[in-house]
């Protein structure tokens, strides 16, 4: 075997190595910030354990070839739990149907009037749009956005703001602080062309970048269950970006803990410059309440920002 062989067959025994010892670690301590990394990352795993396996096959390595397929078996069933558990869309029921835009505009130059001017271009198709990391230039071209959807909530600070815009009247609009950690979120409630009340907790969340943050992040879920549990208004949602993929035991735990529903799709929306949706991680996410049903799921175009827009349909019972 040459020299070079060997040093690209150690290279790939330890890559598959640490991909093993990472997946295993996440299924056994949760909560963990090494953890939350590997779950996050559980799609490109999957790829990466694919192209090892073949790899392998090709230096002859059996014995690392029959563990890259327990490690594949294990990583394909987190993820087909995972889908299985998820709520199917549904095309053919009657009811009063909300498409909502949503993006976090963390902007390139001149991406304000980019953006502003997509939802012009497109609001016969919106009922709602919700935009976060609003800076000053964007904020300005908001203000073109208010003839086409007359009920808003927009804040006056100068960065990392969101923004609410609705065709439907709003009964009830604030900013409101989390409970237990610092920040806030946005809470507003529209009536329907039917007179239901629908409830919208706009979020932002901590990005795990650091354990302390993972810390927060998991408060805010925790906060949020609380929040919607206690919520007198029978249909409600979240959307942003939570900053976590749906194979997270967090965001798993805030499904259960507020009895929400997400839609059996991957709108994998960040980074925006992978063209490919499978490649792209799924974290900007929007979470329904029962008697909310998933109509259409998908990502928007590349506008202005490291995120893709998420555009949902959804339909009130």
């Amino acid at each position: 075997m040459s020299k070079t062989r060997k040093v690209f067959t150690i290279f790939c025994i330890i890559g598959f190595c640490f991909s093993a010892a990472i997946f295993i670690a996440a299924n056994l301590i949760e909560d963990t910030w090494l953890t939350e990394l590997s779950v996050s990352l559980t799609t490109p795993h999957f790829i990466s354990t694919i192209a090892l396996i073949l790899v392998f096959a090709f230096l002859k390595k059996r014995a690392f070839v029959f563990a890259g397929l327990i490690l594949l078996l294990g990583q394909g069933a987190l993820m087909t739990q995972t889908y299985i558990n998820a709520t199917p869309f549904m095309t053919r029921q009657t009811g009063e149907q909300i498409t909502i835009f949503q993006y976090n505009t963390h902007l390139y130059s001149g991406g304000g009037k980019k953006i502003v001017d997509w939802i012009e271009l497109n609001h016969e198709k919106l009922d709602i749009v919700f935009l976060q990391e609003i800076n000053p230039e964007l904020k300005s071209e908001l203000k073109r956005l208010r003839a086409i959807f007359p009920y808003s909530i927009c804040p006056e600070g100068n960065r990392f703001e969101r923004a609410f815009f609705s065709k439907l009247p709003i009964k009830a609009a604030s900013l409101r602080p989390y409970e237990t950690t610092y920040s806030h979120y946005t809470d507003v409630t529209i009536e329907t062309v039917n007179g239901k009340e629908l409830q919208f907790i706009g979020i932002h969340a901590m990005c795990p970048a650091s354990p302390d943050h993972l810390i927060m992040r998991n408060a805010q879920f925790a906060d949020l269950a609380r929040i919607l549990n206690k919520s007198e208004v029978k249909h409600h949602m979240i959307l942003g970006d939570f900053n976590v993929t749906p194979y997270s035991p967090a965001y798993k735990r805030l499904i259960k803990q507020a009895n929400l529903k997400y839609p059996r799709t991957h709108t994998g929306s960040w980074p925006s410059h992978i063209d490919t949706n499978f490649l792209r991680i799924h974290i900007d996410h929007l979470l329904v309440s029962d008697g909310i049903d998933y109509v259409s799921q998908h990502v928007g175009d590349n506008i202005a920002s490291d995120h893709l827009p998420v555009l949902t349909t959804v339909r009130l019972n």
